[in-house]
């Protein structure tokens, strides 16, 4: 079964999240019950099909630029959707039962090993915000001689945006910083585990004497920050298992609650009218105005802070799902990165070993080009403003079988190959 504590926040189970968010009307949390998911194919442009899908209300899972877009709606539009003469297909037809699927796991024993790491068993399931706090904390109690918990800043709600840094003290020279952070859109589960799975195969390993991983320490700072959108995550666990931005209070003439963090960051962030809304109640809100939100606040203050002292090296966002290895740039389709030939091949490669691992495969490139476009997005930022070297955005799995509840059973795997895939580039970057 699921985590205790967790199982305990999704009885009932979480709700829809709906584009327009009435928190008037949320005095429980809403099941997913005759909730459905459709792909619908793009056979003209994007702007068109998004037009015609106005008149509707549903929640957009992906989008493929003039390829398809993944959306979900409640029961009482579905009729009004397939009246709109769209080209489509069914790609979820039990949200519910996928959301019980997600749980159908063995718990976790929550023992100690004699190393110090927590029990392995912790990745046959979900956790509650709580648990992970506390993981964390563990993982970094198995190697206080390298390690420290950091803090990028408070989330809306008050919670600390936690993290780990991570490497082996050198007086002699200065060392480049890595930095990873994940959870940044709330629904996204799989982001929080992965990170978790990486950096506890690396404490692992490096107390193993694995050359590489000693290696790694000894070169780069590690600056990981597992959850940096605390309240929309617990948010997902207790309200709305789909819930995708922060919990920022809704703007004056309307109910709807949240800013995209990820569309937020102060760095073209009005460029692209398509890589953003203005719009409160769609899912890519992106806030009042540029870093207007406390975790963008914390989070470029302090990659700047790490920037001015280290350098970095290598940065990246985990999100889910697709199965994509993004560079800069998002916000435009026609500008590239002085090193892209060296992003784009990187991401390639490090695609090569994720997929060698259990045959998942990657599709890598320019986020605008690859993907869709995206202003006011944390890779372009990081790139352009604090000057990374590297910077990706990466989406995990699947490819949309089952998109935001991936099925427990698969959290050790999607952990495994992307711990091969960082083995990978850490390595050759």
């Amino acid at each position: 079964m699921l985590s205790k504590a967790l199982a305990l926040l999704l009885l009932p189970l979480g709700a829809f999240a709906s584009p327009v968010d009435n928190e008037a009307r949320q005095v429980r949390p809403l099941t997913y019950e005759g909730y459905e998911a459709f792909k619908v194919d793009i056979t003209s442009s994007t702007a068109e099909t998004l037009r015609a899908l106005e008149g509707i209300d549903y929640d957009q899972w992906a989008l493929v630029h003039n390829d398809h877009i993944d959306i979900s709606m409640a029961p009482a539009e579905i009729a009004k959707f397939k009246k709109l003469g769209l080209k489509y297909s069914s790609k979820m037809k039990d949200i519910a039962g996928a959301i019980r699927k997600e749980q159908e796991v063995a718990g976790w024993s929550g023992r100690m090993q004699a190393n110090g790491l927590p029990d392995s068993t912790w990745f046959n399931s979900y956790h509650s915000y709580a648990e992970h706090v506390q993981f964390w904390k563990d993982l970094q109690a198995s190697i206080p001689q390298h390690s420290q918990m950091v803090s990028s800043g408070t989330s809306l709600e008050g919670r600390d945006i936690f993290g780990l840094k991570l490497g082996v003290a050198n007086a002699t020279r200065t060392k480049k910083a890595v930095i990873w952070h994940g959870q940044v859109h709330a629904r996204e589960w799989i982001t929080g585990m992965t990170l978790e799975y990486i950096t506890y195969s690396m404490i692992n390993e490096f107390n193993r004497g694995n050359s590489d991983v000693v290696n790694f320490l000894n070169t780069y700072d590690f600056y990981i920050y597992p959850f940096v959108n605390p309240d929309g995550f617990i948010y997902s666990q207790t309200r709305e298992r789909l819930w995708r931005k922060n919990r920022q209070l809704p703007p004056r003439g309307s109910s709807c609650y949240g800013v995209d963090v990820n569309r937020n960051w102060p760095h073209q962030w009005s460029t692209n009218s398509g890589g953003s809304s203005t719009n409160p109640c769609n899912q890519a809100y992106r806030g009042a105005s540029a870093g207007s939100e406390p975790e963008t606040k914390g989070l470029t203050r302090t990659i700047n802070n790490i920037a001015s002292a280290q350098g970095i090296k290598l940065y990246i966002d985990w999100h889910s799902y697709g199965n994509y290895i993004l560079s800069p740039y998002g916000y435009t389709c026609s500008s590239f990165p002085a090193n892209n030939a060296k992003l784009v091949r990187l991401g390639r490669e490090t695609g090569d070993v994720i997929g060698a691992v259990y045959g998942q495969s990657f599709t890598t490139g320019p986020t605008c080009q690859t993907l869709y476009a995206v202003n006011g997005g944390s890779l372009d930022y990081v790139y352009d403003v604090s000057k990374a070297e590297l910077s990706y955005a990466w989406e995990l799995r699947d490819k949309g079988e089952f998109g935001f509840m991936l099925p427990a059973d698969q959290i050790r795997p999607t952990g495994e190959e992307n711990w091969r895939g960082m083995l990978y580039l850490l390595k050759n970057m």
